[in-house]
């Protein structure tokens, strides 16, 4: 998918941090870092 494994997980980590979320839009393929 073109993400950076680190990048990717920080933005996971930081959005579950925030609040209760669907995961769904957690999936690699949902998430566009950039």
């Amino acid at each position: 998918n073109g993400l950076i494994p680190f990048d990717y997980i920080n933005h996971c980590l930081e959005e579950l941090a925030k609040s209760p979320i669907e995961l769904e839009s957690l999936l690699p393929w949902n998430v566009k870092l950039g």
